[in-house]
């Protein structure tokens, strides 16, 4: 049988890359890498290659030993940059791309250990490499509270479950409770709109990151804002970068299926004086899926259901759009 063709036990083709990055090799560092990268998906995620090609791949260790230790130290860089990348991503969808690719990566790095001296794979892994991934290590733990967005996600437990079973356990990243953000829950639940709203938010670390003022000690213990406490209504608040405008929407606490289909105005208003702004007219503005012109009066008509469904709170107004910076909503 030849294993270096597709079979449900390698349902991503892992052992089809690494053939491939074998038949491509130009010899050089970075081909050795990447033969080196390819068997350790092969190893972690159980597609075993022919003995014939993984005794090929391995030879490529030592000439891949510079470019895997440079790569790791790449993986490493952007776990420490990735608090910054993930505030700036344009929309949920790509700040869990984000937090999914750390992860990717940092099983990457565990698979290049193994095959350099992990497992059945023999050798031992250099003192470089252990460096390289000790480093990495405490940048993705210095990021817990945004890894921790997408660790209770589906793609978490699938990604988790095409690990080898037998090495799983061995994968801290992995592991259930590997970045906790309970604590931060429990302080800040209460204090924002009622999490319909915000479903597209799926972790109260994204208020954390956002908002570090909310999680300042003490501020928001359950003695000060009553965990039983719903608002009947909250407003969300937008403000231009000069300051000059504003941008309200109106959020009742409870609402029916049918009222969620109620156009309600986003009603832009001079800062100064609230009056309308109806020197926006015509301005395009995108808030979450929605994307519409500001009329004559100064607003833009937006039903709940758009608002909950696919809005990251994130506004952008103009062309070239402006963001405006989203202020903590308040409640009457």
């Amino acid at each position: 049988m030849n294993t270096d063709t597709p079979t449900p036990d390698d349902p991503l083709g892992y052992r089809l890359d690494l053939a491939d990055a074998l038949e491509q090799s130009d010899g050089s560092e970075v081909d050795a890498a990447r033969i080196v990268v390819a068997y350790a998906r092969c190893v972690v995620f159980g597609a075993t290659p022919s003995p014939e090609t993984a005794a090929r791949a391995a030879g490529q260790r030592a000439a891949a030993l510079p470019e895997v230790v440079r790569q790791i130290e790449k993986w490493a860089a952007s776990a420490r940059s990735l608090g910054s990348r993930w505030v700036a991503a344009d929309d949920p969808w790509e700040a869990d791309e984000l937090a999914q690719a750390m992860l990717e990566v940092r099983t990457d790095a565990w698979g290049i250990e193994l095959v350099f001296g992990g497992g059945s794979e023999g050798g031992s892994v250099p003192a470089a490499i252990r460096g390289a991934i000790t480093a990495f290590d405490e940048a993705l733990r210095v990021q817990d509270d945004i890894l921790g967005t997408i660790a209770q996600t589906n793609w978490f437990k699938n990604y988790r479950a095409t690990v080898r079973p037998d090495l799983v356990s061995s994968a801290w990243w992995l592991g259930p409770n590997a970045f906790a953000v309970a604590d931060a829950e429990k302080q800040v639940v209460p204090s924002l709109p009622p999490a319909e709203y915000w479903a597209v938010v799926r972790s109260v670390a994204t208020w954390r990151t956002r908002f570090p003022r909310l999680v300042e000690p003490g501020l928001l213990a359950a003695d000060v804002v009553p965990a039983a406490a719903t608002p009947a209504i909250w407003t969300a608040q937008w403000r231009s970068p000069d300051g000059r405008h504003v941008a309200r929407l109106t959020l009742p606490a409870t609402t029916t299926s049918e009222d969620d289909k109620v156009p309600q105005p986003l009603a832009f208003r001079r800062a100064d004086d609230s009056s309308p702004a109806t020197e926006l007219n015509d301005r395009v503005i995108r808030l979450g899926i929605v994307e519409r012109a500001i009329d004559a009066q100064g607003r833009v008509q937006v039903t709940l259901a758009e608002f909950r469904e696919r809005c990251d709170g994130r506004l952008f107004v103009g062309d070239p759009a402006e963001e405006w910076r989203l202020d903590i909503p308040t409640e009457h």
